[in-house]
């Protein structure tokens, strides 16, 4: 269902939006995961800084229902980008920490590659919307 939503969302936008937010997100996702292979970040710093985003965009959000502003959208989409975006940093590396003596079995891995796909799908969702409306013509001077 997921894979449904995504392409009738990217139907909506530009074939060079959508392709533009592919190579914005793929760019990401192959800095992200090289970084976890390399660099233990420490799992409570970034569910800290998960935490810290979701109450920014709650309170962002609530402002951005009562001042429909262009700007604000596309803050909004901005906070929901870094979102996914540390969700994606905490997912690969809390699979990435696996101690030794723990075996990860098959559905650990099933597990762990849907979670990854969520947040990959997301995070493009984020950054579809914010590439087309940036250019789509609804911005500050069309409105």
């Amino acid at each position: 269902s997921e894979t449904v939503l995504l392409i009738y969302i990217s139907i909506l936008y530009s074939f060079q939006y959508v392709f533009g937010s592919i190579a914005f997100v793929s760019g990401i996702c192959v800095v992200i995961f090289f970084m976890s292979c390399i660099k233990k970040i420490s799992l409570k710093f970034l569910y800290l800084c998960i935490i810290i985003v979701v109450i920014l965009g709650i309170i962002y959000g609530i402002l951005a229902l009562i001042f429909r502003n262009y700007y604000l959208e596309f803050l909004f989409c901005l906070i929901g980008a870094i979102l996914f975006t540390l969700f994606l940093v905490y997912d690969t590396q809390k699979i990435t920490q696996f101690d030794n003596n723990n075996y990860i079995t098959i559905d650990d891995y099933i597990f762990a590659a849907l979670v990854l796909y969520t947040d990959i799908i997301r995070l493009f969702i984020e950054i579809l919307k914010m590439l087309g409306r940036f250019h789509s013509g609804r911005g500050p001077r069309n409105e």
